[in-house]
């Protein structure tokens, strides 16, 4: 797959010396090794060659807010402090709903918040919710605030570490929001091919049942163990009593 840079053109006209640099470098690299490098990597040589070593990268100030909202006492708190103090953030704000709480109540919280605080979502805001009634707040609070607000659902710490790191490099709403539905897709379906590789040295069943597990259940038994390879498949008889215990 061929590399492409999206923005070679405004690389070339403000990186002049470095994109000579790297024009340098690629034609003794060329002659080296006896291959091609396309304009497209050049840019990306040269914006390489345009980072000042020791220099900490800056951020955008105006960063995506990011709020996680969550049922009970201390879970959105436990979920940020553990994210926060893993990536040495200060980024993102917990709001607890406590069960004795309407979702009404919850909303009329959020949104005072927000009111009072637009200036820090100018570039949107992204909700890190549970379940239930939370995640219907994004739509209400863009409807009535203007404030782009994207909401998602069944977080967990590994999401919201994620949403703070990508918040903290100045990456847009929409592209944060993409990436964690990407990520959380991606966790569900290697849970479940998992699930299904452990399940194939799994030995499968064939239950037989009968209100004593010597009558019909017996004979369904016999008339099934002729046509079961019983090395891949155990067949088991029960009485219709012990079903619960089973």
């Amino acid at each position: 797959m061929p590399i492409v840079h999206p923005d070679l053109n405004r690389v070339r006209k403000k990186l002049k010396t470095e994109f000579q640099v790297a024009l340098d470098l690629s034609t003794l690299i060329e002659e080296e090794m006896q291959l091609e490098i396309p304009f497209d990597e050049i840019g990306f040589i040269s914006m390489f060659l345009s980072i000042q070593l020791g220099q900490k990268e800056q951020f955008p100030q105006n960063k995506v807010g990011v709020i996680v909202l969550m049922h009970g006492n201390s879970t959105a708190s436990s979920i940020l402090s553990a994210s926060q103090e893993l990536l040495d953030s200060s980024q993102g704000i917990a709001m607890d709903m406590s069960l004795d709480t309407s979702v009404n109540q919850m909303y009329q919280k959020l949104l005072n918040y927000v009111q009072e605080n637009q200036s820090m979502f100018l570039n949107g805001l992204l909700l890190l919710t549970d379940m239930g009634s939370l995640n219907s707040f994004a739509t209400l609070l863009y409807e009535e605030t203007g404030i782009r607000t994207k909401a998602v659902s069944m977080t967990s710490t590994m999401i919201v570490i994620e949403a703070l790191r990508m918040s903290e490099m100045g990456r847009s709403l929409e592209d944060i929001y993409q990436n964690i539905q990407t990520s959380f897709e991606t966790i569900v379906r290697e849970q479940f091919q998992t699930d299904l590789k452990d399940n194939k040295h799994s030995k499968k069943a064939i239950v037989v049942t009968c209100f004593t597990g010597e009558g019909v259940a017996a004979k369904l038994y016999e008339r099934i163990a002729a046509f079961v390879d019983q090395a891949k498949v155990e067949i088991i008889p029960m009485q219709f009593i012990e079903r619960e215990t089973f």
